[in-house]
């Protein structure tokens, strides 16, 4: 089970880089995202 959610962290990790590259391209602001991020690890 450890390793499973070691995994759903990871790509929630990658999905939360995702997104946020996405809306740095929309110029919505990416410090939002950034601040998210390492409540995530």
């Amino acid at each position: 089970m450890g390793l499973k959610n070691e995994n759903w962290a990871l790509l929630i990790i990658i999905l939360t880089f995702c997104l946020s590259r996405e809306l740095e391209k929309k110029g919505e602001g990416m410090s939002v995202m950034n601040d998210d991020i390492p409540s995530y690890l």
